[in-house]
């Protein structure tokens, strides 16, 4: 009995520290993400932009694909050193030829009959006809561009990631932007990506620190992209996290610029959110448990912070259930307080903890004037917090490794939000 209870306790205390010390990280990301203002680039700068790729693996995309490639079309007019790179993936024939219209460089190829995670095939693939066409003399890279197949570039776009890197940067994250958020689930979606940009890109830019890429609207040095595709797990069910490994093993400089935009639309379903859900949260807890130490020494051996910082964000609970779970460990804490006058540890961690996450979100909602779709969230809370739990359980499964879960948006024609 004494040994249960002792085992219980320990238990307890490793809950309550886990929760407590993520309650601060979120509070403190929060805290230098709201202060983060986007340097004014240098346009002096003697960096070196040579030709720069855009690279839009597309698998099985609809009609709205040809939108996209509008928008891009009038984003890059008059600079013939921005290259789109189509890479078409199970289109219908007729969309196909619909694309190849647009006169871009388009390569069509399939991946489904290989094993391991498609993206990353295709990933690959364009990294290595890159690579064939440089030393042929047909392309001259310096840096390339990552684009999904639903994102509708602002007209800027361009130009702010082009800045950047001539202001010599490495790697230029710009800000993914809803084109519209009808409903609870959508602003869920929109949501998550508002606190991500806050916590993951703002902060980490504030701190000097390697930023956190989003799945798309980001460039980066040819180099660095070739050397970390390359490095590419394979059994890793997403991309952008497994990505980031390779990033990381160089010392690069990195920087979010929200000036930089691209529209996507947000996931309007509850299942196609539990299955991209189920990817990120999959990818996020494999490269945690696959590599987070490996990134911790690493770290140590370099000196350098962010290698670190990556594991601990990677280690971090899914934050709609750690709002969901703190509240009711905080009341069953009050309660013990209230009967037996003190806890099993000595400090009431559960209630600090609720207290730093309730600053974090008053922070977060009004940085990002998110108050007029909060109630909608806050009563669908508990299920999106079961969901990503059951997500998270989800993605980490084996039969999901070597996988991508595609999810399919229906664009509701939103371009007006966009600049022309």
């Amino acid at each position: 009995m004494t040994w249960a209870i002792y085992f219980g306790t320990s238990l307890l205390m490793v809950i309550v520290a886990y929760f407590f010390f993520y309650s601060f990280y979120w509070m403190a990301t929060i805290l230098f993400g709201v202060l983060y203002k986007p340097p004014k680039f240098d346009s002096k700068s003697s960096s070196e932009v040579k030709d720069i790729l855009v690279l839009l693996p597309a698998y099985k995309p609809n009609r709205f694909f040809l939108t996209v490639l509008e928008s891009l079309t009038k984003s890059i007019e008059g600079q013939s050193h921005i290259k789109p790179i189509i890479l078409l993936q199970e289109a219908s024939p007729d969309l196909s030829l619909a694309v190849k219209q647009f006169d871009f460089y388009t390569l069509e190829k399939a991946f489904s009959h290989l094993s391991g995670n498609p993206y990353h095939h295709a990933l690959k693939f364009l990294s290595a006809h890159i690579a064939a066409q440089t030393e042929r003399g047909i392309w001259s890279p310096s840096h390339v561009v990552i684009l999904d197949k639903d994102n509708l570039v602002d007209g800027d776009f361009f130009h702010e990631l082009e800045a950047g890197f001539k202001s010599g940067y490495d790697l230029v994250q710009g800000q993914r932007l809803p084109l519209a958020a009808q409903n609870a689930t959508q602003s869920f979606d929109a949501t998550s990506e508002a606190l991500n940009d806050v916590m993951f890109r703002a902060a980490k830019s504030k701190l000097g620190m390697m930023l956190e890429i989003s799945g798309s609207g980001f460039g980066v040095r040819y180099d660095i992209f070739a050397d970390a595709v390359a490095g590419l797990d394979g059994v890793a069910p997403g991309m952008d996290k497994n990505l980031m490994v390779g990033l990381l093993k160089h010392n690069l400089k990195s920087v979010y610029n929200p000036r930089a935009k691209v529209f996507e639309e947000k996931t309007e379903s509850e299942a196609a959110i539990k299955k991209q859900r189920t990817r990120w949260l999959g990818v996020q807890y494999y490269i945690a448990m696959r590599y987070g130490w490996q990134l911790i020494l690493f770290g140590l051996k370099t000196g350098r912070l962010s290698p670190i910082d990556y594991a601990i964000s990677l280690y971090r609970p899914p934050r709609s259930l750690q709002l969901f779970v703190v509240p009711i460990l905080a009341v069953a804490e009050s309660i013990i307080l209230a009967i037996y006058g003190k806890l099993p540890y000595s400090i009431p961690g559960m209630l600090l903890s609720l207290g730093m996450l309730f600053i974090a979100f008053v922070l977060f909602i009004s940085h990002t004037n998110g108050w007029k779709n909060l109630s909608a969230m806050m009563f669908k809370l508990p299920k999106f917090a079961l969901n990503n739990l059951f997500s998270m359980l989800e993605g980490v499964k084996s039969k999901n490794r070597g996988k991508f879960l595609h999810t399919e948006h229906q664009a509701n024609g939103a371009n007006e939000k966009r600049k022309s």
